[in-house]
């Protein structure tokens, strides 16, 4: 998208730079934002699993503001695959004050033309423009009476095709345009993100694939009247624009908004951070990935050394790792039984990262399997008295092949990541 990355460089928008993802998919990367949570924590406090869960879980930050007298709003352009719908129980009752679900499963019903397997456009206009019409609705039907907060979530240009958000490009350019030129941006904070990069094919298999699937893009618009009335707090997120940020520091500086405003509302700590702050306040050059919520695997400030993928070591390593991905499988019991075994057919990446020499390591390794998959994971290992005692642990794992179609066999299941259906192997 040149001409909406042009227009939020000539107008000021702010980038960061170093914002890394948490975890690997949209689910738990977009709960670090609205809960501060990371995902065993949110699935713990509002299971996304059970029927009224969600409902019943407090710590959405639009609560937070809609207990402040703000109008709140949530929308996603492609229903079916919703952050909390799909294989999860979703909302029994509506969360905000706006929820638009009901209107975008109407509109997956009217005329479709599809583009980069998504629903591109329903009735007689994109899918992304219905959202972004959308949004200017909410704007003008809550201007004169009360703030507002929104969360509208667009996949149907961008989920499947690294290419097809280009498809959008000119019209978010006039969407930001109209929003400018209508005095929209006057007094409204957007915070304009993705929760990862391009997780699957060919691309992600390269080093550029691997660093853009950890580093979403992401813009933030200040105001110019926040920038003069408050002054500290806007230098010191254009000084924290090229740090280590994260999904938790984003819930913390929707935490920090509300108090500007509300001088009753105390800000509470991002459970899954509890170091992350404010992108509003100091932030310290030298944090981690560490202090900053973000797992090893996912982390893009380490020096990683290219290791030989020909090694007996490595091979060790391998299939100790396909093991591990055959144990996870058949831990779902009779959930997981149409899922075949995997054996290793090849390395297809690896490098190594020392912790402590002699003592700990971690291999960031991808594998081929037979039936065909693709795998990339975390090991980290343990030494004891030498390079052959040692203690393997399997980390966080992403696949990076397209996998549904080969997981038709369980789908609306967690399984679903890990496996190949077994009916397959049969034609």
């Amino acid at each position: 998208m040149p001409r909406t990355f042009e227009f939020c460089e000539r107008n000021s928008w702010i980038n960061l730079g170093g914002y890394n993802k948490i975890a690997d998919n949209t689910y738990p990367n977009l709960m670090a934002v609205l809960t501060g949570m990371n995902y065993s924590q949110a699935v713990n406090s509002c299971d996304p699993y059970k029927i009224s869960a969600l409902n019943n879980c407090e710590h959405f930050i639009w609560n937070k503001y809609r207990k402040r007298n703000y109008s709140t709003a949530y929308a996603e352009d492609t229903p079916r695959i919703a952050t909390f719908n799909g294989i999860k129980a979703g909302f029994i009752d509506p969360p905000t004050d706006y929820y638009f679900r009901p209107y975008f499963l109407a509109a997956d019903d009217l005329s479709t033309k599809y583009l980069c397997l998504k629903a591109h456009c329903t009735g007689p206009e994109k899918t992304g423009i219905r959202m972004q019409v959308l949004i200017k609705d909410f704007i003008s039907a809550i201007k004169d009476s009360t703030p507002g907060f929104g969360l509208f979530w667009m996949n149907s240009f961008s989920h499947e095709d690294v290419n097809c958000p280009s498809s959008m490009d000119d019209d978010f350019v006039e969407f930001f345009e109209e929003l400018e030129s209508g005095g929209y941006l006057d007094n409204t904070i957007v915070i304009f993100l993705s929760d990862h990069g391009f997780r699957f094919g060919r691309i992600r298999l390269t080093h550029t694939g691997w660093m853009e699937e950890r580093l979403p893009f992401i813009y933030i618009w200040i105001p110019h009247r926040f920038r003069m009335n408050h002054a500290v707090q806007y230098t010191n997120l254009v000084e924290n624009s090229n740090k280590l940020t994260t999904p938790y520091d984003i819930y913390m500086t929707l935490q920090h908004i509300l108090a500007l405003s509300n001088k009753t509302f105390i800000e509470s700590p991002s459970q899954g951070c509890p170091q992350c702050q404010s992108l509003l306040k100091p932030m310290d050059s030298t944090r981690t990935c560490v202090s900053s919520g973000v797992p090893q695997h996912f982390c893009t400030c380490s020096t990683y050394e290219k290791i030989n993928k020909d090694s007996a070591r490595l091979k060790e390593i391998a299939d100790f790792f396909v093991e591990e991905i055959n144990k996870i499988v058949r831990s779902y019991g009779n959930a997981s039984r149409g899922c075949s075994r995997y054996f290793l057919d090849r390395i297809s990446h690896a490098k190594s990262l020392i912790v402590k020499q002699d003592v700990e390591e971690n291999i960031l390794i991808g594998v081929v399997t037979n039936p065909e998959a693709i795998f990339e994971a975390t090991i980290r290992i343990i030494y004891g008295r030498d390079q052959t005692d040692k203690t393997m642990t399997l980390m966080e794992t992403s696949r990076l092949d397209r996998y549904a179609p080969k997981t038709f066999c369980v789908q609306n299941s967690p399984v679903q990541m890990y496996c190949y259906c077994k009916s397959l192997l049969k034609r």
